[in-house]
């Protein structure tokens, strides 16, 4: 198996029709969706970035609405499919039905778990069907586990157990979904980043996805010497990547934990005219950090169409209220958004079109149906 990794900012131009649409409408429609399922959580993260979870309830979307909710975007050419969400999938009863259920549609399935008490036919389904699952890991051992999770030490072996299961069952259905480890780096886990890299990959995940917290920012941030210690775990743990092996990093994005200062390099969020997030009660926002703020809600599927709520009035109103300076300048979309707004001023792209821009990276851009 060659390595393997689903980032990459350029992954628009593998839907160079919609990416030349919206340059010269400024309209047109998503191609990746996150669909939650549910709000509940088996874990009990301290620092959970989840903009809910404070008022966390046990919001379920209904098995039929969540199939009628696919196929419609199906209908408006969604491509990828995230499940995954502020509470985690593997909490609802009917997500291998689910998984199989995109599948079958003809849409790429992907989730993101904590990998805590997944099924057999769980884990089977997100073999046989997805095209990447993502689990948050956060620990190099079961003490630190508990700090990052709130759960009991045991817990960090029962996840470790599962994504032995994972790669197994890849093995024995011949599949080959990426199996991704996240690690997030706050102030308990700043040392376990290299002892985490190495340990997931002797287990045989093809990456590891290495980030800051979303909310250190509530905490004292890291000094210039933690700062540099990052940097250099960083170094080492890209030092472990091989042909079967991919850690991802963008460094930028600790370097600016320590800035006051706004790091984008563009004036406005255009990576919504592409993605969307639906939660469990069928409301659909622009992303995770605006998710459950009624201000940026776009519609509720219980009651129109997606069809309809993208092309509405109350969602162009809600895009008119994001203010990219109250936005973490550490935002997942950051490269994209960079990306995107280059190719709308005209100041990426020099001599070389679009068109000519995707010939000389088609081979090179990984999951394109995935943002």
């Amino acid at each position: 198996m060659q390595k393997q990794t689903v980032y990459n900012q350029y992954k628009l131009l593998k839907h160079l029709d919609s990416l030349l649409q919206w340059k010269e409408t400024g309209n047109t429609t998503p191609h990746a969706v996150d669909l939650n399922l549910t709000n509940k959580c088996n874990n009990k993260c301290p620092l959970c970035f989840d903009p809910g979870k404070d008022v966390r309830d046990n919001t379920e979307m209904e098995y039929r609405l969540a199939k009628d909710i696919i196929m419609q975007l199906k209908v408006v050419g969604v491509k990828g499919i995230v499940l995954g969400g502020g509470g985690d999938p593997a909490c609802h009863p009917n997500l291998a039905e689910i998984i199989r259920f995109i599948k079958q549609s003809g849409i790429d399935a992907a989730i993101s778990t904590n990998g805590y008490q997944m099924s057999d036919d769980i884990i089977d389904a997100i073999a046989s069907c997805c095209v990447f699952v993502r689990i948050s890991l956060d620990a190099d051992s079961p003490e630190i586990y508990k700090k990052t999770h709130g759960l009991d030490a045991a817990a960090f072996n029962d996840v470790i157990g599962n994504i032995k299961k994972l790669i197994a069952a890849r093995k024995r259905l011949s599949s080959s979904p990426v199996i991704e480890v996240c690690y997030l780096i706050g102030p308990h886990t700043i040392k376990g980043a290299y002892n985490a890299a190495k340990m997931v990959k002797e287990l045989g995940v093809d990456s590891i996805r290495i980030r800051p917290f979303y909310n250190w920012g509530n905490m004292k941030k890291p000094g210039k010497n933690e700062l540099q210690y990052i940097l250099a775990e960083l170094k080492r743990c890209i030092q472990l990547e091989d042909k079967n092996f991919s850690v991802s990093v963008t460094t930028n994005r600790f370097e600016l934990l320590s800035e006051k200062k706004s790091g984008h390099n563009y004036k406005e969020c255009n990576v919504h005219n592409f993605y969307t997030v639906i939660s469990p009660d069928a409301k659909v926002y622009p992303c995770y950090v605006h998710k459950n703020k009624k201000e940026f809600c776009f519609g509720d599927l219980s009651q129109n169409s997606f069809k309809d709520i993208w092309a509405s009035e109350q969602r162009k109103q809600a895009l008119k209220r994001i203010n990219i300076k109250e936005c973490q300048n550490h935002c997942r979309f950051e490269k994209t958004n960079e990306f995107l707004y280059g190719v709308k001023t005209n100041q990426l792209l020099g001599d070389m079109n679009l068109c000519d821009m995707y010939c000389s990276m088609r081979d090179s851009i990984p999951h394109p149906n995935f943002m």
